[in-house]
C-alpha cells in the first residue's frame, strides 16, 4: 500500500464501497456475458447529463437551487444502478434549470425518448438507416398533437454544418420507428440531429452519429493480420492503440452500442496511419489530433491504458499538461463530455496545454502519471516541469494516489467532491492544492478531511464549498476557481516561485 496512507484507502472505501460493490458487479456481468450491457444506459445518462449541464450554465442561483433534489436522486440513482431511473432524474432537473419550460405532456413524452439509429457503423454499400424514437424511461402515452420532427444529416467534420440530406416526418412515423433510404454515402462519419417543432417551440435532441467506410471488413482484418505479423517487433503503444481500435470497430460492426459516440473512420484513419508507417508515431497522432480529440491506449510493454487526449490548435513546443481523472463509473469521455459539457477540456486547450484523461478502473490506472508522461513525450512536446492534476470523486483520490508516486513530478493538484485523509502530507509539500465540495456534496466530508492534512503539514493548500452544489455538479462549479488556481501556479513557477 502506498504512503497516502491506509487511512485515505479506509475513506475511500468506507465512503465508496456500496456504490463500488454495484458498480463491479455490473463490470462483471457486462465481461462475463459478452454483451454491451447497460451501454445504452451510459450513453444515454452522458446524453441527458450534458443536457442539465448546458441549461445550469445559463441558469440563475434559484433555479440551481431548486434543481440540486433531483440531482441527488440522479447520483443515488446511479450508483444503485437504476440507470433509467437516474435519467428521468435528471431530465427532471433539467426542466427545472430550462430557460424555457412549460413541461407539457408532448414535452415530458419527447424527453423521455431517444434517437435509435442502426446501423451506426457499416460498409459504405449500406444505403438505408433505420430511425426510431425510443423509449428511454415510462412516461406519457403518445401525444396525440400534430407535431413535425426535422431530421437533418451532416458531414461530421463540416465547420460550416452544411445539410447533406433532410427529412421530414411525423411524430407517430418517428415512434413506430422508419427505413430513411440515404443512398450510398461517401466515406466519413455523418452526423444525424433530430429536432420537432410544434406551437413555435422547438427541442433538438442530442446528436447522433454514424459511420459508412469503404470495404470495411476487409481492412479490419488487415490490422488484424499485421497485429498478429508484427508481434514483439511493434511499439506497445501503437499495438495497444490498434488492437484497442480494432476491437471496438468490430464490436461497433456487430450494433453493439457504445458509451459514447465514437468517430469511427477518423479512428480507423489514424490506425491504418500508424501500422502503415505513413510517417512517425509523433507526426501520425499529432495530425488526426490537429482535427479532433483523439483515443490512444498508452502502453509499457504488457500494461496499457486508454486515453482520450486533446491538443491546442498550435501544437506548440514545451506544451504543459492537465491530466483529469473522473469518478466511479465514468470513463476518459467523461470530461470531454460532461463536467460542465466539457468545458474543462476547453478551458485547457485554450490555454495552450495538451490535456489527458486516462481510464481508471475500480483499482486505478495500469500506468502510472510517469509513465503516461514518458509514452506522451515521443508523440508530443510536453513541458515536464508543468504537469497539473484534476479529479473528481473517485479521481480526486486517485489525483492523491498519483501524488503520493510521483510527488516531485506535478506542480498543482486539484482535488474536488472526494479524498480522504492523508498521512504523511509533508511529502507532497512541494505540490500547491486546490480541494472544493458543494456543501450538498456526499464526498465533502473526504475533501475536508484531505484539506486538513495538507494544511496539518503546511501544504500550500485553499480549500472552497460551494451552496446548493451536489456531488455531480462540483466540478462545473468550480471551473472558474479551479483555472485561476492553475493559472495562478503557472504564473508563480514562471516567476521562480514556490
Amino acid at each position: 500500500m502506498q504512503w497516502y496512507s491506509f487511512m485515505t484507502t479506509k475513506f475511500y472505501l468506507c465512503t465508496f464501497l456500496p456504490c463500488l460493490f454495484r458498480l463491479c458487479v455490473f463490470a462483471i456481468i457486462t465481461v462475463s456475458s459478452g454483451v454491451t450491457f447497460g451501454q445504452l444506459e451510459r450513453l444515454e445518462l452522458g446524453r441527458r447529463l450534458q443536457r442539465f449541464e448546458l441549461a445550469w450554465e445559463d441558469a440563475d442561483a434559484q433555479s440551481r437551487a431548486a434543481a440540486v433534489p433531483e440531482m441527488k436522486k440522479a447520483v443515488s440513482n446511479f450508483f444503485s444502478l437504476k440507470l433509467r431511473e437516474a435519467g428521468q432524474s435528471l431530465d427532471a432537473a433539467w426542466q427545472v434549470v430550462r430557460p424555457v419550460s412549460s413541461g407539457t405532456d408532448l414535452e415530458k413524452y419527447l424527453a423521455s425518448r431517444y434517437p435509435d439509429i442502426s446501423p451506426v457503423l457499416a460498409d459504405s454499400t449500406q444505403t438505408m438507416l433505420k430511425v426510431r424514437l425510443a423509449q428511454f424511461y415510462e412516461n406519457a402515452v403518445l401525444p396525440t398533437a400534430e407535431t413535425t420532427l426535422q431530421l437533418v444529416l451532416i458531414r461530421a467534420r463540416d465547420k460550416k454544418k452544411k445539410p447533406f440530406q433532410t427529412k421530414t416526418i411525423s411524430l407517430a412515423q418517428a415512434a413506430s420507428g422508419f427505413d430513411w433510404a440515404i443512398g450510398k454515402l461517401p466515406e466519413g462519419d455523418f452526423e444525424l440531429t433530430v429536432g420537432f417543432l410544434h406551437g413555435g417551440k422547438t427541442l433538438d435532441f442530442p446528436t447522433s452519429v454514424f459511420t459508412r467506410i469503404d470495404e470495411l471488413d476487409a481492412r479490419l482484418s488487415r490490422i488484424e493480420e499485421s497485429l498478429q505479423g508484427a508481434a514483439g517487433t511493434m511499439n506497445d503503444t501503437v499495438r495497444a492503440t490498434a488492437r484497442d481500435t480494432v476491437s471496438l470497430l468490430r464490436s461497433m460492426q456487430k450494433g453493439d452500442i457504445q458509451e459514447t459516440i465514437y468517430p469511427a473512420a477518423a479512428r480507423l484513419a489514424m490506425c491504418e496511419a500508424l501500422l502503415t508507417s505513413q510517417g512517425t508515431l509523433s507526426e501520425t497522432m499529432s495530425a488526426a489530433a490537429k482535427d479532433s480529440d483523439i483515443w490512444v491506449s498508452l502502453a509499457v510493454g504488457r500494461k496499457s491504458v486508454p486515453v482520450r487526449i486533446a491538443i491546442p490548435e498550435a501544437n506548440l513546443t514545451s506544451m504543459p499538461i492537465l491530466f483529469l481523472f473522473h469518478g466511479a463509473g465514468g470513463s476518459e469521455n467523461m470530461f470531454f463530455e460532461t463536467y460542465g459539457a466539457g468545458r474543462v477540456v476547453k478551458e485547457g486547450v485554450s490555454r495552450g496545454w495538451i490535456v489527458v484523461a486516462p481510464r481508471q478502473g475500480i483499482i486505478g490506472t495500469a500506468l502510472d502519471i510517469n509513465e503516461m508522461l514518458g509514452e506522451l513525450e515521443k508523440i508530443f512536446s510536453v513541458d515536464r516541469s508543468r504537469v497539473m492534476l484534476v479529479g473528481h470523486s473517485m479521481g480526486a483520490v486517485q489525483v492523491m494516489r498519483q501524488c503520493s508516486l510521483q510527488p516531485t513530478l506535478p506542480i498543482a493538484a486539484v482535488a474536488l467532491g472526494g479524498g480522504g485523509k492523508m498521512v504523511n502530507a509533508k511529502r507532497v509539500k512541494s505540490i500547491r492544492w486546490f480541494t472544493g465540495a458543494g456543501d450538498q456534496d456526499f464526498g465533502r466530508r473526504g475533501t475536508m478531511q484531505l484539506q486538513q492534512s495538507l494544511e496539518g503539514s503546511g501544504v500550500d493548500s485553499r480549500y472552497v464549498e460551494y451552496p446548493d452544489v451536489e456531488h455531480m455538479v462540483i466540478v462545473q462549479a468550480a471551473i472558474l476557481d479551479v483555472f485561476e488556481f492553475l493559472d495562478q501556479t503557472l504564473a508563480a513557477k514562471d516567476r521562480g516561485g514556490p
